[in-house]
Formats: structure tokens, C-alpha cells, sequence
């Protein structure tokens, strides 16, 4: 029996790809940190 290894510099996903991953993580925690941050806040406060 054969088994077969891709080489560990080979990537799954594009540069666009991994790029709009990170992107959207990144936006995901600082909506929710500020969401945080914004609820003790008084009203009307910029």
C-alpha cells in the first residue's frame, strides 16, 4: 500500500482567499468588541 504526502509548503486556498478570511475575522471581533464597549455607555453619547 502506497500513501501518498503533499509537500507542508503547499497551500488549499488562494492569497485573495486567505486574505478575505482574515479580513472577515477581523471585522467580526471588532463588531463584536464594540458592540461591548458601546452597552454601558449612556445614550447619546458619540
Amino acid at each position: 500500500m502506497t500513501v501518498t504526502t503533499q509537500p507542508l509548503t503547499q497551500q488549499c486556498h488562494d492569497s485573495f482567499t486567505l486574505a478575505r478570511h482574515w479580513v472577515t475575522a477581523a471585522n467580526v471581533i471588532f463588531l463584536f468588541a464594540s458592540a461591548h464597549i458601546r452597552e454601558p455607555l449612556e445614550r447619546g453619547t458619540p
